[in-house]
């Protein structure tokens, strides 16, 4: 069978993020060919896999070699993403030993955040677009 192409949905660019995130959350974080035909609330294990294993990358490339600049020891650090989506990235530091906490514009992904990475549960906050 012939490769999938990448196919960013044309009404996209006009939709919101919380629009984004209730048609296709993984998608909308991590746009990509792997992720088009993800569901909008029951993730198969697979596209999980994929997510979260960016977000270990992307901890890894970005975050992991700041670490030793925390002003606090890692016991005590609280690190807060801005634009935590589904929270690919803070897993990766729940699992580093990090508590953490997310703020996103899109109560969809704050929920799915709260679901996929339960550890973030009671340290999410909605950001008011207002």
């Amino acid at each position: 069978s012939a490769p999938k192409t990448l196919v960013i949905p044309e009404h996209w660019s006009r939709n919101t993020w919380e629009e984004k995130a209730r048609e296709n959350p993984l998608n909308a974080i991590m746009t990509s060919v792997e992720m088009s035909d993800a569901a909008a609330d029951d993730f198969s294990d697979g596209h999980l896999e994929l997510f979260f294993k960016k977000g270990v990358r992307l901890y890894e490339e970005h975050l992991k070699p700041l670490m030793p600049e925390l002003p606090d020891a890692k016991e005590n650090a609280y690190i807060v993403e801005y634009g935590c989506g589904a929270g690919r990235i803070l897993k990766a530091l729940v699992e580093e030993g990090y508590r953490v906490g997310g703020i996103d514009i899109s109560e969809t992904m704050l929920g799915h955040c709260a679901r996929l990475v339960p550890e973030t549960k009671d340290d999410l906050f909605p950001l008011d677009a207002q």
